[in-house]
């Protein structure tokens, strides 16, 4: 079976990710983000797209699929496949469709 640390790795090695957070249902998350964010932040980033689905769970109107954001300079895409969920930084400009394809297509190969 394969393991987050893996995960993680395949995740930051896709063209135009800067960073990453990567986790099973249950487990804690990981994360290879860029300075200046501290190790906090991958909790934070996993606990914000948590308490999001919980919401949108809580309203009746499904199960989050994908959730993408942005900021002035920064893409953030969070994607589940069954039990695995990332959320992939990137620079704004990143092509969103590429990237959740690829996101996509590496956690289907985890499970």
């Amino acid at each position: 079976m394969i393991d987050e640390e893996s995960v993680l790795r395949n995740l930051k090695a896709l063209p135009d990710v800067t960073g990453a957070v990567v986790w099973r249902t249950g487990r804690a998350p990981v994360g290879l983000l860029s300075e200046p964010l501290n190790s906090s932040a991958t909790g934070l980033l996993s606990a914000g797209v948590g308490s999001i689905e919980e919401v949108v769970a809580m309203a009746g109107v499904g199960k989050i699929e994908d959730l993408c954001f942005r900021t002035k300079m920064t893409q953030c895409l969070a994607l589940r496949c069954d039990d695995w969920q990332a959320i992939v930084l990137s620079p704004r400009d990143a092509d969103a469709g590429r990237l959740r394809n690829a996101i996509s297509e590496l956690l289907r190969q985890t499970v």
